[in-house]
């Protein structure tokens, strides 16, 4: 018999015998019997999964797989983070602007969303906000920064620091990043200092009055709203530039996106004023008298 007639299947191989300690053989079935066998049974006999009949489910009294237990706080978490709205979004009614529904039906999909995540991510906050517990009689009016210094914790009461500022009352600036702060005494003090280090890198007295600064687009100059005209300078406290254009300057701003410097004094006139030539480029006057406010919007 040769060997290419197993390739060709015309002969049937013979069974595998396994010799088992007593002298008795137990045949193994080939991979085709095996198959067929098991065609066979399937249907016949018990479940996997319970006391019934079928091919792998049953529907008798079998316990099944563990499904794991829904989280009970959950909902009351998801309800303290989520906006409110005005209905489901089954419910809105949009007249005739097909658009503007699908554009709120979105939005509020997206709350939805953003509300679930900030519930499951919840569960890492493990750090508890400190606080001072006094006793039924006792005023918290009365804690001092000393008791409030002994009571925090290591890190916090590293992080602790005392201004002295005798040179009052003081205008404040930061700048784009939040990583310096610029102060101004209303009797000539000026310092500029970091706030994670909280290094004073620049301080001066101008030996007049300040009414307001300025930081400008990043720490390295700044303006000085003094008692008769604007001075520009650097983080060195170099006198840079006097703007004598504008007298009795009372409120600073700056406009990061257009390098503006925006002024407004006593009189009620207002002048914007490019930083990069230092030239003036425009002007309006209220008509109203002294201007108390002035603010940008954000956007």
């Amino acid at each position: 018999m040769k060997d290419d007639d197993f390739a060709k299947g015309s002969v049937k191989p013979p069974e595998e015998v396994i010799q088992l300690d007593a002298g008795e053989e137990v045949p193994v079935l080939s991979p085709a019997e095996r198959k067929e066998l098991q065609r066979s049974s399937k249907g016949k006999g018990k479940g996997r999964k319970g006391g019934g009949k079928g091919s792998k489910k049953g529907k008798g009294k079998g316990k099944g797989e563990p499904q794991a237990k829904p989280d009970e706080g959950l909902v009351a978490r998801v309800a303290k983070y989520a906006r409110p709205t005005k209905g489901t979004p089954e419910e809105l009614k949009v007249k005739h602007d097909r658009k503007r529904k699908g554009q709120a039906k979105l939005n509020q999909r997206l709350d939805r969303e953003a509300a679930f995540r900030a519930a499951k991510a919840e569960v890492l906050q493990t750090a508890e906000p400190g606080l001072i517990e006094t006793e039924e009689a006792e005023d918290t009016t009365r804690l001092t920064q000393k008791d409030i210094l002994d009571s925090a914790g290591v890190g916090v009461a590293r992080k602790y620091f005392s201004f002295d500022l005798p040179y009052g009352p003081y205008n404040c600036s930061l700048t784009r990043n939040g990583a310096h702060l610029l102060v101004g005494g209303r009797k000539g003090h000026v310092a500029f200092m970091h706030l994670d280090s909280m290094k004073i890198f620049t301080e001066l007295h101008v030996k007049e009055t300040v009414r307001a600064v300025q930081t400008l687009h990043n720490e390295n100059l700044f303006a000085v709203a003094q008692k008769k005209y604007t001075y520009i300078y650097d983080n060195q406290g170099t006198e840079l530039h006097c703007i004598k254009q504008q007298r009795f300057p009372a409120l600073l701003d700056f406009l990061p996106y257009h390098f503006l410097l925006v002024s407004s004094g006593e009189r009620g006139e207002i002048c914007w004023r490019d930083i990069t030539h230092g030239t003036q480029v425009a002007e309006h006057r209220t008509h109203l008298g002294a201007t108390t406010c002035m603010r940008q919007n954000p956007k």
